[in-house]
């Protein structure tokens, strides 16, 4: 039995497409989703990073665990326009 995994996905990708794969998968991989600048600022705004509920190793570019949680309110609260 292999261990389970997601499929990465580009953000340019068409949203059904990423549906789909949700659907089929239970989650996948959004790359590109946000610029470099923007996660760069939100990893850096005093508060302590919030704990991964997964941990991947499918991409070995990335050297830690990153979650992203998104809400109608962190753009305006976090200064990002």
């Amino acid at each position: 039995m292999s261990p389970p995994s997601l499929v990465t996905i580009d953000a340019s990708q068409p949203l059904d497409k990423i549906n789909e794969i949700i659907a089929r998968d239970g989650g996948v991989i959004v790359s590109n989703f946000l610029p470099r600048d923007v996660l760069d600022k939100a990893m850096q705004d005093g508060e302590p990073p919030p704990q991964p509920i997964f941990h991947s190793t499918v991409d070995s570019n990335y050297s830690r665990p990153i979650l992203l949680q998104l809400s109608s309110t962190l753009p305006a609260a976090r200064g990002f326009r």
